[in-house]
């Protein structure tokens, strides 16, 4: 199946079976981790063949324990070209349905979440101009109803910003983003700071090299906010929350690790898609759109970078986002 005869394989790290973006996310690691912690690992995934081609597999990898020791790993894998081929042809005739129905169902989501979400921060500047109208004559007073009306427009701006990129993403369209030097250190401790005074101090940031490249500064701020804002929502209360910076040749390593309820595994593939959230969001009564995972991945994915997550009992969970340090040379759409 993949080419590479017995003599070849013995005594080499499987890791050479994952293709390079697989071997970047440290894919083979993760799935061997998952199934030492929970006694077997299965899923789908691209592998490769000594001759480069890659292939979609079914993998099962079940730990082997001796007396409660770890001993070794059993993987079995099989190879779904044929089946993903076959499957392809078969749903090739209901795919325009499919997708006339959820493009029907977005549309709603988009419209419903707009209207309902927009009355909270409009409402307020509202309130806030009808009582400078009021009482224009106590300046004290005006000023602070402006502030707090400033705060409220802000919000709605940043509501119909994040709901216009969740319909580009959709849509398959890339982000225009501004790419240009910065510092992610600075960045992420006036975060760290902003944060700490609604939530306490919780949080810290930890720096492993030189942390400037060329990037969309408000893109990454972005990110970090939406990951950030995940860990406080679902993470467990009064643990630390740690962002890392680790520059590895030219890479940048971003890194948002919080304690609390683990992510089912079945429940990851789907994480970044607009408007999804998952059983454990819902059940936790924190309020969301659902789309704060997708524009993380379609900002880290307009700089030419990925964006992972683990999650492991004990470990908690860890988002990655892995970005070329001079982001200028990405492929997808950035305005430079």
């Amino acid at each position: 199946m993949k080419q590479y005869t017995v003599e070849e394989a013995i005594g080499q790290h499987f890791s050479m079976l994952y293709p390079e973006e697989g071997n970047r996310r440290d894919e083979s690691m993760g799935h061997l981790r998952s199934a030492a912690i929970e006694g077997r690992y299965r899923g789908e995934g691209v592998r490769q063949r000594k001759n480069g081609d890659l292939f979609l597999a079914d993998v099962s990898i079940t730990a082997i324990y001796e007396e409660g020791v770890l001993t070794g790993f059993t993987k079995v894998v099989q190879d779904l070209t044929e089946r993903n081929t076959l499957v392809q042809e078969r749903d090739l005739s209901r795919s325009d349905s499919i997708q006339l129905r959820a493009d029907a169902e977005y549309r709603e989501r988009f419209v419903a979440t707009l209207t309902h979400d927009l009355r909270s921060p409009l409402a307020a500047a509202r309130t806030g101009a009808d009582l400078i109208v009021e009482y224009p004559d106590q300046p004290e007073k005006v000023r602070s109803w402006a502030s707090r009306i400033s705060d409220a427009l802000h919000r709605a701006d940043k509501m119909i910003a994040d709901l216009l990129d969740a319909s580009r993403l959709h849509a398959g369209q890339g982000l225009a983003l501004q790419c240009h030097e910065c510092d992610l250190r600075p960045l992420a401790e006036q975060l760290r700071e902003e944060l700490a005074v609604r939530h306490g101090p919780r949080f810290h940031v930890e720096v492993d090299g030189d942390t400037t490249g060329y990037w969309s500064g408000d893109g990454l701020r972005r990110v970090l906010e939406n990951l950030l804002s995940n860990a406080v929502k679902y993470g467990e209360k009064e643990q630390p929350i740690t962002v890392r910076m680790r520059r590895v040749d030219d890479r940048m390593l971003l890194t948002v690790h919080n304690y609390g309820t683990i992510i089912p595994v079945e429940d990851q593939p789907k994480l970044f898609q607009p408007f999804h959230r998952t059983h454990l969001a819902e059940v936790s009564g924190q309020q969301g759109w659902g789309i704060g995972l997708a524009l993380v991945k379609g900002i880290v994915e307009a700089h030419g970078g990925i964006v992972k997550a683990e999650s492991y009992p004990k470990e908690g969970t860890k988002f990655t986002c892995d970005i070329p340090v001079d982001a200028r040379s990405a492929k997808q759409k950035l305005k430079v």
